[in-house]
């Protein structure tokens, strides 16, 4: 789930208070929060997007703001009066028009190959610090395929 404009442990608090109240048997749940929105962590591929080629508005302007190339995109903050989900989904869909591709969430294009995430897990491997919240997402699916194996 996102956590929007709530911190990542404040979502995971409320969803875990609420889900104490259900009974849910001998179901173990893990709970991942997403660190603003799925954009947050598509903005996290190097390899689709290079501050250092020539830009134009808005994405010059994105970029100026906050460089994701460089910075990790879940430390981010809003831009323009846009709440952070917004503004997360405004560049992601500028990086990807860019490179003349469209991106959106019906359709998320080379956002949907196993490419994309190949790049993700680069930089979640070149930088730890980099999208926290996507690596317990990448730690959790490595405890399932390990489940699965055995």
């Amino acid at each position: 789930m996102d956590a929007d404009e709530e911190t990542v442990d404040a979502r995971l608090n409320d969803v875990q208070k609420k889900s104490q109240d259900r009974n849910i048997g001998n179901t173990k749940i893990k709970i991942i929060v997403q660190n603003r929105c799925i954009e947050t962590w598509l903005l996290g591929n190097r390899k689709i997007f290079d501050s250092r080629q020539p830009l134009e508005s808005p994405l010059l302007d994105y970029v100026n703001y906050y460089d994701v190339s460089q910075d990790d995109p879940e430390a981010m903050g809003s831009y323009n009066n846009k709440n952070h989900a917004e503004f997360h989904g405004e560049y992601l869909k500028e990086i990807f028009r860019a490179k003349n591709i469209c991106y959106t969430k019906r359709n998320p294009g080379d956002a949907r190959e196993k490419h994309y995430l190949q790049e993700l897990q680069k930089r979640t491997a070149f930088n730890g610090q980099h999208l926290k919240s996507f690596q317990t997402f990448l730690s959790f699916c490595e405890m399932i395929k390990t489940q699965i194996s055995t």
